[in-house]
């Protein structure tokens, strides 16, 4: 009634319109609906119409269908009349960043849907683990994650000095090179250390940028760390392929600890896992 312009919206006047039938619902849809006035809008609006609630707060009764495609008919109505008239749509809710300063504490089971959120910002995961880093490792081996341990890197390079810095090097690049060519995950795995990724950051090793994914994903910076031979059967696939970084520390200690030693800290997306 409020659309037709008629200000009388008592029930009686309602029940009178409902028993024309017929003649009523031809003037619902022949009524130019860019002809209301600001008044009639701001009187639309003031009834609050919404299918999305009545979905959400009203149980299956006869009657609820008609409800919904009147409620999706004025909601349409008010939408097309509010941009005739230059009226501002309500700001969009605040985005979740996921940075450092303002990282996001999830269960396990919205973990996807992070990293999908992570992906949309182009900033790369750091999953902070809470001690719980092989359950998580476990969940992506299933997704073909190629992994960079950092243990193993420490240890074969530091401490049983097995392979020199200059080998290892080449053998991060290499991984990060399987990974880019098949289009896999590649895990960059802290487990409860905070290596200093200077001596891989180099040349002959991969460049810092793997750290930030919004660089990561250009020609020109992924392009460093594959050789022309290796082009071979390549498959690249930035849909699948993205760089995601572990760590068994809370988020107290990998602020404390992972600051200075992860390249581009402050443009990963932290995200808490529960």
């Amino acid at each position: 009634l409020t659309f037709l312009c008629d200000n009388d919206i008592s029930w009686e006047n309602c029940a009178a319109s409902l028993r024309d039938g017929r003649r009523f619902t031809h003037e619902l849809v022949d009524f130019p609906h860019l002809r209301i006035t600001r008044r009639s809008l701001d009187a639309m609006m003031a009834l609050d119409l919404s299918a999305d609630k009545l979905l959400r707060e009203v149980r299956y009764q006869e009657g609820l269908y008609t409800a919904l495609a009147v409620c999706v008919l004025m909601e349409s109505i008010i939408m097309a009349n509010k941009v005739r008239l230059g009226i501002p749509a309500p700001p969009p809710p605040p985005l979740v960043e996921l940075t450092p300063q303002k990282p996001r504490e999830i269960e396990f089971r919205q973990l996807l849907p992070a990293l999908e959120r992570a992906q949309e910002l182009q900033r790369t995961p750091l999953l902070v683990c809470n001690g719980k880093e092989t359950i998580i490792c476990t969940f992506f081996s299933y997704m073909c994650a190629v992994s960079i341990d950092a243990k193993e890197l420490i240890n074969e390079v530091l401490v049983k000095k097995t392979i020199s810095l200059e080998g290892m090097r080449d053998k991060v690049r290499q991984k990060a090179v399987k990974a880019l060519k098949y289009g896999r995950p590649l895990h960059v795995r802290l487990a409860n250390t905070a290596l200093d990724w200077t001596g891989y950051t180099c040349e002959g090793g991969v460049p810092r940028e793997m750290f930030w994914a919004a660089k990561w994903v250009t020609q020109e910076v992924w392009s460093q760390v594959v050789r022309p031979q290796e082009l071979d059967g390549a498959c690249f696939n930035f849909d699948s392929h993205f760089v995601f970084i572990t760590s068994d520390f809370d988020l107290h200690g990998v602020r404390t600890h992972l600051a200075g030693t992860v390249p581009y800290f402050d443009s990963l997306a932290i995200i808490d896992i529960d």
